[in-house]
């Protein structure tokens, strides 16, 4: 696991150095916030594993905008959660749009729910908000903007190794 967390930590050190040649070089390689979703989904599934202890956690293997990032078996039904990842490199502070729907094994599913995470620069904390199955309907085919989540009362703080 230390592995994981260092090579995260050497990441987010050249994201840095690449983000500041961006601004001055963006000719040459455009501004942009890449790579942070699946560092999100990483810590998505610590994150879930807190709020779900008992629980069978997976990572999907479906890396679409479209589906699922993480199934969660309780025993008695299996949850599909989508996570969004906006960290503070994002010059918009916007996601990609969010799709309620998928499909999964040739049937249409419908997520369970939304694990939106705002990543530090350090990759490793943060904040997040978990919202359920009525709270995302609204959110359908629409982008998720970081300035109207992060401050909502369900939002709460994370550090990998610390409370993670």
């Amino acid at each position: 696991m230390n592995n994981v967390i260092d090579i995260i930590t050497e990441y987010a050190n050249a994201y840095e150095k690449l983000e500041n040649f961006q601004k001055n070089n963006n000719e040459i390689i455009p501004i942009g916030d890449q790579k942070t979703g699946v560092i999100g989904e990483f810590l998505g599934a610590y994150i879930l594993k807190t709020i779900y202890p008992k629980a069978i956690i997976e990572l999907s293997k479906n890396h679409s905008q479209k589906g699922f990032d993480i199934s969660i078996n309780d025993n008695k039904n299996l949850h599909y959660f989508q996570i969004k990842t906006i960290s503070d490199y994002s010059e918009t502070g916007i996601s990609s749009k969010v799709h309620l729907h998928f499909k999964h094994k040739t049937i249409t599913q419908k997520l369970n729910g939304l694990l939106i995470i705002f990543l530090k620069k350090n990759l490793l904390e943060g904040k997040y908000i978990l919202l359920n199955e009525e709270e995302i309907e609204e959110f359908d085919g629409k982008r998720l903007n970081r300035n109207k989540l992060i401050n909502n009362p369900k939002t709460k703080q994370f550090k990998y190794g610390e409370n993670l």
